[in-house]
């Protein structure tokens, strides 16, 4: 991935260290229209331009052009639940361990619930904020934890004390990322621990293949941020956090299918079933058929771990320790 192709004679200031870069990452967008630029000083990449009303935005438009679908499709909550609650086990691998009976938590942007409804029984208490009044819904009315469709900073949730934070996927979507974090950590109480995911600038499919459509899918207009491990460094620093207190976890969510498919067909999949999946191919009794898919997935195991070495997945997943 070239960082440095693209220039222009407007001058942005980066949200994380203020710096004015010229250098732009791309002016394709999926949906929309903008331009993202890159920032050489922190490492960072930012959209130029954010929803007016970010809260009534996110309540009302979001999921009706973002989904798991490759067709931008309004998705309703239940659907998002029932999706994505059989794929967090890379985030359970990792925060499971650290709760117990005495873990109060808090889970910012929840969605439809699909990451808590794995822990809400292994916790002393669990509340969700998530903007969508829909989803916040369902998680009140189906998984019975109390929510808010507020900001953190102006919820219910506001003056409590979190032992442990979650936000996943939600940081990319504010104009503010120091204010966001800082609030954040506000509402951790001393000793506790803070998760924040977020994509990765140096996605794969960008960073070792370097496929324009992919480009082309992976900026759109409903991400403002686009971080690396150098910008959450400089984005903790501004909020006093050292870097002692920094656990970076590189996560790989689609498999090597989904990267051949991007690079064969140079589109998405139809949904993300096929990508976040195990690989485990309609086999017949064949011995051939069953060796090609063992090797296959095999292959995928290899190929993951070997991007987690380069730092180049899809997702950090961010651990702050107070």
């Amino acid at each position: 991935m070239d960082l440095t192709t693209i220039t222009t004679k407007i001058s942005r200031g980066c949200p994380l260290c203020k710096s004015p870069t010229k250098s732009l990452l791309s002016q394709s967008l999926r949906h929309g229209k903008g331009n993202v630029y890159y920032c050489h000083s922190c490492d960072h990449g930012f959209l130029d331009q954010a929803p007016e009303n970010l809260k009534a935005y996110y309540a009302e438009e979001y999921r009706k052009t973002y989904s798991h679908k490759a067709i931008p499709t309004t998705t309703e909550s239940e659907e998002i639940f029932s999706t994505y609650v059989q794929y967090q086990d890379s985030r359970l691998e990792i925060i499971l361990p650290l709760l117990s009976t005495d873990t109060t938590f808090l889970e910012v942007g929840a969605s439809a619930g699909q990451f808590i409804y794995h822990i809400k029984d292994k916790v002393a208490s669990i509340h969700a904020i998530e903007l969508d009044e829909r989803s916040a819904n369902y998680i009140a009315n189906t998984l019975s934890i109390v929510t808010d469709t507020n900001f953190l900073e102006a919820s219910k949730f506001a003056n409590n004390q979190y032992s442990m934070i979650a936000s996943f996927q939600v940081i990319e979507h504010t104009p503010d990322p120091i204010y966001f974090l800082k609030s954040l950590l506000n509402t951790l109480e001393p000793g506790g621990t803070l998760f924040i995911e977020m994509p990765n600038l140096y996605d794969p499919l960008l960073s070792v293949w370097d496929s324009q459509a992919y480009s082309d899918f992976y900026y759109h207009s409903a991400h403002l941020q686009y971080f690396s491990t150098k910008s959450l460094s400089c984005l903790a620093k501004s909020c006093g956090i050292r870097s002692e207190q920094l656990c970076y976890h590189y996560i790989q969510d689609y498999n090597v299918l989904n990267h051949l498919n991007w690079l064969t067909n140079k589109k998405p999949q139809a949904d993300c079933h096929s990508g976040l999946s195990p690989i485990e191919l309609a086999v017949s009794n064949s011995p051939i058929s069953s060796w090609f898919s063992d090797s296959l997935a095999s292959l995928n195991d290899t190929y993951i771990d070997r991007l987690v070495q380069e730092h180049a997945t899809s997702t950090i997943l961010l651990q702050i320790n107070l």
